[in-house]
């Protein structure tokens, strides 16, 4: 089982979580909530700029050179008052707006 880490970085902290390649990023996500005590619906995660995928394992979220060096950086973000975080801008966005994405 070959190792990897992933980095995440929650209001500027940087949190290293050891995993498996094969193991579900959700099983990751959780252990990293665990050790920072949140609950994971009140956070919001997103990878290369898009919310990760709690379905994939690390193999399968990552990208070809994050792969080849075992790490991805996942950024954190408060999901405050049903807000969510546009994944194309990073912008705050509240649901029933108009705006486009």
């Amino acid at each position: 089982m070959t190792e990897a880490k992933v980095i995440f970085n929650f209001e500027g902290v940087n949190v290293t979580i050891q995993c498996s390649k094969q193991e579900p990023i959700k099983d990751i996500c959780q252990k990293y909530v665990n050790k920072i005590d949140k609950n994971i619906n009140s956070l919001i995660f997103l990878y290369g700029g898009n919310q990760l995928n709690f379905t994939l394992n690390f193999n399968q979220q990552s990208n070809s050179l994050d792969k080849e060096r075992n790490i991805i950086k996942i950024l954190v973000f408060k999901n405050e008052d049903n807000e969510c975080i546009c994944p194309k801008c990073g912008e705050k966005i509240k649901p029933n707006t108009e705006k486009k994405i």
